[in-house]
């Protein structure tokens, strides 16, 4: 193969090329040296601060890695049918428990809790009451229809008397209330936050005595709406916390259906029943929990309401849904 000649023109190009491509090289080679070169500057100067933090994400790690599981668990009341749909059960110290309350307005506090509460209220009135024992004075500054309320509340010796669902003495501040609010006297009648409720017996004693007998639907009528008013049926008269329910008569007899009219047959009754409680780790076990229960409740099984209730009031604190 005969070699071919390169003129002089050929020749040149060729010299530049080669001398291009060299210099190309050279470049290259400086930027991949100085690149080497600033990594190896900031190393050194952020070593300081980088080692420790790489000691610390290794130290959560283990630490995490050592932690056991934690479950959250509903609880909510036993009722029928719940078998179909049996959850899985873990004692008590293998998992951190996460209590769910029904909706604030149709639940009630430990019993044991509610009538401790009772007590200590009852005692706390009839402790100011009793300074009033001997004081005409005081009684005749008042209409003969509430005096005669009055004059009970303060010679109460068989405990006739209603000191939680009802009206209490301040001798601190030498007021009367009911629930939250200041209760003034006006005549005959009752001003409860600007609000004239006529005076009855009956009315009177509804707010007074934990047996009421004489009262007409009018009556009760008033004193439902003062109980809402003055939040008299919660606990500590604390809107925000829970019903009151206790087993008294007062509360079984007239307090509780008298709050199922106005939030519906929802009320729930005091009551020992054993709790029971579903685990979870992930809102998606909620949310198919919620799912199976609607299942069985849409075939015609009418005992999961309580838990349906407190998935979905869980679910609305996890903001899952509105």
């Amino acid at each position: 193969m005969r070699a071919v000649k390169m003129n002089a023109q050929d020749q040149a190009i060729k010299r530049k090329l080669t001398k291009t491509r060299s210099e190309i090289k050279r470049k290259l080679a400086a930027l991949k040296r100085g690149e080497t070169e600033t990594l190896r500057l900031v190393e050194e100067t952020y070593k300081p601060i980088v080692d420790p933090l790489k000691t610390l994400a290794k130290q959560e790690l283990k630490k995490q890695a050592l932690t056991p599981k934690v479950e959250n668990k509903i609880e909510y009341e036993s009722t029928p049918m719940q078998e179909q749909f049996a959850t899985p059960r873990r004692t008590e110290n293998t998992a951190v428990r996460k209590r769910i309350s029904f909706p604030p307005d149709i639940s009630e506090i430990a019993l044991d809790e509610e009538e401790n509460d009772e007590a200590e209220e009852t005692t706390r009135s009839i402790s100011n009451l009793s300074q009033l024992h001997d004081d005409q004075q005081f009684l005749d500054q008042y209409h003969h229809l509430p005096r005669h309320y009055i004059d009970r509340m303060i010679k109460d010796a068989t405990g006739e008397v209603d000191h939680v669902h009802g009206l209490r003495y301040d001798s601190e501040f030498k007021e009367w209330a009911i629930g939250d609010s200041i209760v003034q006297f006006e005549g005959p009648d009752i001003n409860i936050k600007n609000t004239l409720y006529t005076g009855t017996p009956g009315l009177y004693e509804l707010l007074v005595l934990k047996k009421p007998h004489n009262y007409s639907f009018k009556d009760s009528q008033s004193y439902k709406d003062i109980l809402l008013a003055t939040n008299a049926y919660k606990r500590n008269y604390d809107p925000r916390q829970q019903i009151m329910g206790t087993k008294s008569h007062k509360y079984v007899n007239i307090v509780k259906p008298l709050l199922s009219e106005h939030f519906g047959a929802g009320v729930k009754e005091v009551n020992n029943k054993q709790k029971e409680y579903v685990y979870w780790n992930t809102p998606h076990e909620l949310v198919e929990r919620l799912r199976l229960l609607h299942a069985s409740q849409a075939a015609g099984h009418t005992g999961h309401n309580n838990e349906i209730l407190s998935i979905e009031e869980e679910l609305r604190e996890e903001g899952i849904i509105a």
